[in-house]
């Protein structure tokens, strides 16, 4: 009887890790935008993931 290894994959790295996160995100509820880039003279803002929540808001029973 021979026995089978199961062996998960590594955890996603680099771009597949942002589309990742931008899927959790995006199957919560959220508006997402990837890899916004806007540059000024004197800067460069780069951002890889941005989500927004347009949902009502939660409230917390405390």
């Amino acid at each position: 009887m021979s026995t089978k290894v199961v062996t998960l994959p590594e955890s996603p790295k680099g771009e597949e890790l942002e589309d990742y996160i931008a899927a959790l995100f995006q199957a919560s509820g959220h508006f997402v935008e990837k890899q916004i880039i806007e540059s000024d003279p004197s800067d460069i803002l780069e951002l890889d993931i941005f989500a927004t929540y347009y949902g009502p808001r939660r409230r917390c029973s405390s």
